[in-house]
């Protein structure tokens, strides 16, 4: 009877997590974060049975720059260490390939940082939790996989990568050293790289936030950087100081040596075409 009861208000706590609070009966023109998924979508335009990795999935409804390409007809691999949110992805999106797993640079069972139930900041990285976490800090154990060996014992074994993104708080260059880029060679990568001087990234959150008041990031997301220039000068000049700190980052030149170019950049998250 208890089990049942619990199973009953987790599946409660499910639907509010989807429809409630995330207004899942409507379609929505863009999910991410920062408009990041308009990018994506506009890439791969003309192609609608891809083939999308998404670690540090977090949520399939809210900040995800995957949903849009479920929509059109895309599959995938959704990756999080939040056992709450693989859960949220199986009944959202039950034709993926859901895995509570930790993505780093070695297999096996390693520790995880959290502090509630469902979160954003969840971490592999104790430096990473220490900076960025605010009150207790709780620890788990979780299996930890290699993106190679997640790939490899996948139905997907093989299949190249349409669009792959990364974002796992602290651990994205580990997780980018031990991926096989000769067998996967993703089209297209969406990473989180932050700048080297948080003062930097404060900036453009600012810039950002009055440029919105003027022309919203949905907009300003199509517009070309001459358009940009004109309209929101102070925050193309922060993004120019982002910009150039991201290209001094080992991500940025891992990246360059793989022979992948950057083509757009968002705040914390930054987009790399293959070459």
């Amino acid at each position: 009877m208890k089990s049942y009861f619990l199973n009953f208000i987790e599946k409660i706590h499910i639907l509010q997590n989807v429809y409630l609070k995330n207004n899942f009966f409507f379609k929505k023109k863009t999910y991410s974060m920062y408009c990041e998924d308009l990018i994506v979508e506009k890439y791969f335009e003309e192609k609608f049975n891809g083939f999308y990795v998404d670690l540090g999935c977090y949520h399939p409804v809210q900040h995800n720059n995957t949903m849009l390409l479920y929509q059109r007809g895309w599959r995938g691999i959704n990756v999080d260490i939040n056992e709450f949110s693989i859960k949220l992805f199986n009944f959202c999106r039950p034709d993926d390939l859901n895995l509570n797993l930790a993505v780093s640079d070695k297999n096996g069972e390693i520790d995880y940082y959290y502090q509630k139930k469902l979160s954003l900041l969840n971490t592999i990285n104790k430096s990473r939790a220490d900076l960025v976490f605010q009150g207790s800090i709780k620890k788990k154990k979780i299996t930890s996989q290699t993106l190679t060996k997640i790939l490899d014992n996948s139905k997907y074994k093989g299949k190249q990568i349409d669009f792959l993104k990364i974002d796992v708080e602290g651990v994205d260059l580990d997780a980018l050293k031990s991926f096989d880029f000769s067998r996967y060679s993703p089209k297209l990568i969406c990473i989180e790289i932050l700048p080297s001087d948080m003062k930097i990234f404060d900036a453009v959150a600012l810039a950002a936030d009055a440029a919105n008041k003027t022309v919203p990031a949905v907009t300003r997301v199509t517009m070309s950087q001459k358009q940009r220039k004109k309209i929101v000068p102070e925050l193309e000049f922060v993004m120019e100081n982002l910009n150039n700190d991201i290209e001094k980052s080992d991500i940025y030149n891992l990246l360059k040596i793989k022979n992948y170019q950057k083509i757009w950049s968002g705040i914390p998250n930054h987009i790399f075409v293959r070459n």
